[in-house]
């Protein structure tokens, strides 16, 4: 008997190309993406944060008024458990940072609210020969960013990344919100089904665009 939360999309092209995936960040966009991801199917899902849930983090992030206080990655899992079939063995959680060392998987999401954060998983992903495909994704209060990267596109990317320094700080009240934080999720979601329908079907015929750009305020949509 197939899972419950599968049984409406058992037939998609993409369905039962599972991977063991990794999530850097637990914030905004890596909230909303992972329980996404685990209701697409039968995943195991590696999410890394070093973040306890605060107060302010209920204005964009997938939490509780219970989860504040606990660590991110804990109170995720027990959302994701609450909501999908899985179990507390495929939804794994660190409570450290990703470093150079850090074990990545070849499918990996970037979360991060920092570029430090981000271009050091991106450099750690590039080491292994089994890469398969990196989705990063950049948010503000109404726009956002979408990157994907698979094999050949790395020097490309790479010309996206800058230091922090030179972003002009934000005010706390206009960074983020549920809405877009839970779109962003829903197009790198959207991103991976494709590359798993891709493969299954053995011919590029989805489109997996470069990158995706979104300003909400004008309704201006863009990919390349």
């Amino acid at each position: 008997m197939e899972p419950s939360f599968t049984s409406r999309f058992s037939s998609a092209d993409w369905f039962g190309e599972t991977r063991m995936m990794t999530i850097g960040g637990a914030g905004t966009i890596g909230t909303w993406l992972s329980l996404l991801l685990a209701r697409t199917g039968e995943h195991k899902l590696l999410i890394y944060d070093d973040d306890d849930v605060s107060e302010y983090n209920m204005a964009g992030q997938l939490f509780r008024k219970s989860d504040i206080g606990k660590k991110k990655v804990r109170a995720l899992q027990e959302i994701i458990l609450d909501y999908t079939d899985h179990n507390q063995s495929s939804i794994l959680c660190s409570e450290n940072r990703i470093t150079s060392s850090t074990k990545l998987t070849p499918v990996v999401f970037s979360c991060f609210d920092n570029m430090e954060a981000r271009k050091t998983m991106f450099e750690t992903w590039c080491k292994m020969e089994d890469r398969e495909i990196f989705i990063d994704g950049r948010m503000s209060i109404e726009s956002y960013e979408i990157y994907c990267v698979r094999k050949g596109d790395e020097d490309k990317y790479k010309e996206t990344l800058f230091s922090d320094d030179s972003i002009p700080p934000q005010i706390c009240s206009l960074k983020s919100t549920s809405h877009t934080g839970a779109m962003i999720a829903a197009r790198m979601t959207t991103l991976l089904v494709n590359h798993f329908a891709n493969i299954r079907i053995g011919i590029d015929i989805r489109i997996i665009p470069f990158s995706i750009r979104e300003d909400l305020e004008l309704m201006n949509y863009k990919n390349e």
